[in-house]
């Protein structure tokens, strides 16, 4: 299971180039690391429009596509050939979906959507925004909101949501095994330093933090 998540969000790119050309800096940042996922996310587009751009992302990556997650449905990920699904949370099928559908994890906003996510199989949920959002206007709804998840959950909880290295250490504390970033490092001018600063955040908070697995 990945420590840290990093959401390429085609959405807060002004061009479908700088976007192309941020998943080539982040993946080559992440490297053959298993501790950081790199998760290519489309979203609001026209389902002919996102199947392009899916599809220019899978041709940029190339032969580091295995190791990428799609935002989307394992049937997609599989066609195109990435390493697993993220479904949005109303992806989530309300009837189990089979159990060798690939590493698949799900957006969750509430107990009811982590239970049609844990009765789908999921391998992770992600929990958020728990911080006020830095991609897209959403606030935060706190620690405390995220700690009821983990409580409820028999999957890893993986919080997102205006997560910086300063306070990640909160999310660990209270049961998240990962976090996911948008901006944190996307609009980094060193994706690859970003990359450092919330490892080692992460690993810092590991000394002192029992981590739910």
């Amino acid at each position: 299971m990945f420590r840290l998540s990093v959401i390429a969000d085609r959405g807060i790119f002004v061009s479908d180039e700088l976007w192309l050309d941020a998943l080539d800096r982040v993946a080559a940042a992440i490297g053959s690391s298993d501790e950081v996922s790199l998760q290519v996310r489309v979203k609001g587009l026209a389902p002919a429009e996102r199947l392009r751009l899916i599809g220019l992302a899978a041709e940029r990556l190339g032969t580091r596509l295995g190791r990428v997650i799609l935002n989307g449905t394992p049937e997609e990920a599989k066609a195109y050939g990435f390493g697993g699904a993220h479904l949005p949370e109303a992806g989530i099928p309300i009837r189990s979906s089979a159990p060798d559908s690939g590493f698949v994890g799900a957006s969750i906003h509430s107990i009811e959507a982590l239970q049609r996510a844990v009765a789908a199989h999921v391998d992770y949920v992600q929990f958020g925004p728990v911080f006020d959002a830095g991609s897209k206007p959403a606030a935060g709804v706190g620690i405390q909101a995220m700690a009821a998840v983990v409580a409820a959950s028999p999957v890893p909880v993986v919080a997102v949501g205006g997560i910086t290295p300063e306070n990640l250490p909160t999310c660990l504390r209270a049961g998240a095994v990962a976090v996911a970033v948008v901006t944190g490092v996307l609009r980094s001018p060193n994706p690859g330093a970003a990359i450092s600063a919330y490892l080692a955040a992460v690993h810092a908070a590991a000394t002192t933090t029992p981590v739910r697995v």
